[in-house]
């Protein structure tokens, strides 16, 4: 996939906001072959809160990984394989098809919002379109598979406008921070170290 269609389709809405949603470990490890190397209920609870009503952006392996569509979201696959059918999902096969779907549903539905939610190559894809990353950043670090790109960070500068740390408990093994990265066009830039030191 070509990440110049992704800004040839950002003139279809210049008010669209495209952000990325994940989590990831110190290292920017996002999976294994199997899902999550991790289990936190109460991010998935915030997950599930963030992109609700929205337009969700994903892979072809992202989907068949969750399973299933997930509820109250307009579930849009992208993959290069034009035969790909899965239920209750738009299936398109460019970036720029994409950003249209979302569009012409965020228009029935109101809102500015599409949310993109993985896997690495689908993150890697829209970075350059990206106006918003929410970020946890799990503490530790895990073996897996599959690993954000975080040497984008270099090239298109964020910021972090929220931060939010907590803590591990009976039911979240591993403690993690939740930040919310704007894009800048000016001011100090946050490069993957300093997100994970919090400090520009």
């Amino acid at each position: 996939m070509n990440e110049s269609a992704i800004f040839d389709a950002g003139r279809i809405d210049p008010a669209l906001r495209v952000s990325l949603i994940v989590a990831s470990d110190r290292t920017g490890l996002i999976g294994t072959d199997t899902g999550l190397p991790w289990h936190l209920p109460g991010d998935l609870r915030r997950f599930r809160a963030v992109t609700m009503g929205k337009p969700i952006v994903m892979g072809r392996k992202t989907r068949d990984s969750i399973g299933r569509a997930l509820p109250g979201r307009f579930n849009i696959v992208l993959t290069h394989n034009p035969d790909y059918r899965a239920d209750d999902t738009c299936v398109v096969n460019t970036p720029a098809a994409a950003i249209t779907q979302a569009v012409e549903e965020l228009k029935r539905t109101g809102g500015n919002e599409v949310m993109v939610i993985g896997g690495a190559e689908i993150y890697r894809v829209f970075f350059p379109r990206a106006d918003r990353v929410y970020l946890t950043l799990v503490d530790g670090e895990f073996a897996g598979t599959t690993r954000f790109p975080t040497e984008k960070f270099a090239h298109y500068p964020f910021t972090a406008t929220s931060e939010t740390v907590f803590p591990a408990d009976e039911k979240n093994a591993h403690a993690c921070r939740i930040l919310i990265l704007d894009r800048t066009e000016s001011g100090p830039a946050w490069t993957w170290e300093s997100i994970q030191n919090g400090t520009t």
